[in-house]
């Protein structure tokens, strides 16, 4: 079976899936990627092999984080620019499992004055887990499963430190 155009008819308008309307698009995120990539991929999961895969993850997973009553309002509070934020998302996950070197940055700063506590790290990991296991099986699915855990561990730990000490934005 070929595989299905990721993104939504307005495409042509330069509205991607990925676009500034966080709670209109959240809900057509989600609906997208069941109807249209369920059936392949619930029947058949395979490993994160391709940036197709992690635009699907990533996608799904915040798309996911954009309606949940928890931190979905953390992130639409400090996200402008989804389309560019999924990008860089992409990227990220790209380094991570595909070892293809298109990510560079600081990915702390960003989350150090976020309200966050543990609840809302384990959330993230809830919908995240959820989100891999139900498309995906294989090393590259485990190992994005591990590294966000390990990410969610050392963000807490980090931002955890800097209240401890009243320490306001740590250095760059």
């Amino acid at each position: 079976m070929p595989e299905q155009k990721r993104h939504l008819p307005d495409e042509e308008n330069g509205h991607h899936l990925r676009g500034t309307m966080p709670q209109e698009k959240a809900g057509l995120i989600r609906n997208f990627v069941v109807y249209n990539f369920g059936e392949r991929h619930m029947s058949s999961k395979r490993d994160i092999t391709t940036l197709e895969d992690i635009k699907l993850m990533v996608d799904t997973f915040y798309g996911r984080v954009q309606e949940d009553e928890l931190i979905g309002g953390i992130f639409a509070g400090v996200i402008r620019n989804w389309p560019q934020h999924l990008d860089t998302m992409y990227r990220f996950w790209q380094t991570i499992l595909l070892g293809e070197h298109t990510y560079s940055g600081r990915p702390f700063l960003p989350h150090a004055q976020l309200p966050l506590e543990w609840l809302h790290f384990e959330r993230w990991l809830q919908l995240f887990g959820e989100t891999v296991d139900r498309y995906f099986e294989g090393r590259n699915a485990e190992e994005a499963k591990r590294r966000a855990t390990l990410m969610a561990e050392i963000f807490h730990h980090k931002i955890q430190y800097y209240r401890d000490r009243g320490i306001g934005k740590p250095l760059a």
